[in-house]
């Protein structure tokens, strides 16, 4: 599914990222300074690529094949990759009023880096689409929500940073967790949401991470990013540090500042003892609505975002 010729700017690497094969040249040692690797283009493809097997509902073939392609490329990069799976019971419309339905789920979860018995970052984000469009978009409530920005920008982040790895392992074991059934809530209450990060909350064993950061709508042209009011409440050092470096970065869209509180797979974190920060869009108009395209998306804002969460990985504290 991901098919392209990828090299870095220095030419120093050069990837073949193919359907089923991904060959790495070895990269140079100790350049100094190292030089970037993330390529907002290149998540902006594979952005693209999701969104064009159509709506990712639980249930549907392109939930199933978009599942398969991330795993496989996280394996393809060097990844050990292995699936949690569970089952929740989801509502079967919009406003919660029918039956509801089991539904399986699998949660990815990609390790990078040296083998050690926790990671020192984890990085989150979701692969399944909304079921049904609400938001601004109650009159297409009988069909199922694009999802472009809400949350394939997350996951196409994920899959570039795979590519970055793939060509400069990590310093630091930097594990990359993919939520299933996160997104077939009802509006207004708590019921169907974010099924996958709460069971991984919940039987998460081992030392947490020493942080975590969760993405969701990260790809819109012109976003707005403050620290989510429950993340900063429970975790203020990591929570400010985070923003503090995003926003030295991109000033305009970062906010050193408490926002809303928003429901997300970093709610679930939180309450497991899991030190989160949430980079998520508060005010991204399309959430959850048949406008959610890729045509909603930027390649800068996911270039700039990307470029944060490499620093954060290869850059030591004392030099950022």
């Amino acid at each position: 599914m991901f098919r392209r010729y990828i090299y870095t700017s220095s030419a120093v690497v050069i990837v073949l990222a193919a359907a089923n094969s991904i060959v790495c040249a070895q990269p140079e040692k100790n350049l100094q300074p190292r030089e970037p690797i993330f390529d907002g283009a290149q998540a902006f493809y594979f952005l693209y690529k999701l969104v064009e097997l159509g709506p990712r509902y639980p249930g549907s073939e392109a939930h199933e094949k978009a599942r398969e392609n991330i795993e496989g490329w996280f394996r393809q990069c060097g990844a050990e990759v292995r699936q949690q799976v569970f089952h929740a019971k989801l509502p079967t419309d919009p406003l919660g009023k029918g039956k509801t339905r089991k539904q399986k789920g699998i949660n990815l979860i990609a390790q990078f880096g040296p083998r050690r018995a926790k990671a020192e970052l984890m990085l989150c984000a979701n692969y399944d689409t909304r079921s049904w469009c609400s938001g601004i978009d109650i009159n297409y409530s009988d069909q199922p929500c694009p999802g472009a920005n809400g949350n394939t920008s997350g996951v196409a982040i994920l899959l570039e940073l795979a590519r970055v790895f793939a060509i400069e392992p990590p310093p630091i074991r930097v594990d990359l967790v993919v939520f299933d059934l996160e997104e077939s809530g009802v509006d207004s209450s708590y019921e169907g949401w974010c099924k996958g990060s709460e069971f991984f909350a919940a039987h998460f064993a081992g030392r947490a991470p020493s942080g975590t950061i969760t993405l969701n709508t990260v790809g819109a042209a012109s976003p707005l990013f403050m620290e989510e009011e429950q993340c900063l409440t429970e975790y203020p050092e990591w929570t400010t540090n985070v923003f503090v470096a995003a926003h030295a970065a991109e000033p305009d869209w970062f906010q050193v500042a408490m926002g809303k509180r928003i429901l997300g797979a970093h709610t679930f974190l939180v309450k497991g003892g899991i030190p989160t920060c949430a980079i998520v869009d508060q005010d991204y108009p399309y959430r959850h609505s048949h406008s959610d395209t890729a045509e909603q998306c930027n390649s800068e804002t996911l270039h700039a975002i990307g470029r944060l969460l490499e620093k954060l990985i290869y850059v030591p504290v004392q030099q950022q």
